[in-house]
């Protein structure tokens, strides 16, 4: 059975017109006070949607890597890897 979450806790609701579950979290809210929202992705099922938003709320900063370009990823990597080696 789906549940009701509090407010700012994200939400996942069918797309209209698609087969598929949109996940969305509110990130902050703008001048006008109106929430800046931030999708996290379509899952084909509502349990897929729900593990990934259970997914980011445990581990929200491992969901900002995917937003990283290759040269950002290289840069982080020869921070930290390429002194040792």
């Amino acid at each position: 059975m789906r549940k009701k979450r509090g407010n700012g806790k994200g939400s996942v609701y069918k797309r209209k017109n698609s087969e598929n579950w949109q996940v969305k979290i509110t990130v902050g809210f703008n001048e006008k006070g109106y929430p800046i929202q931030k999708s996290l992705g379509t899952y084909r099922t509502y349990e897929e949607a729900e593990d990934a938003l259970n997914d980011y709320k445990t581990a929200p900063f491992a969901w900002n890597s995917r937003d990283l370009t290759l040269a950002q990823v290289w840069e982080i990597f020869e921070e930290k890897r390429l002194p040792d080696v």
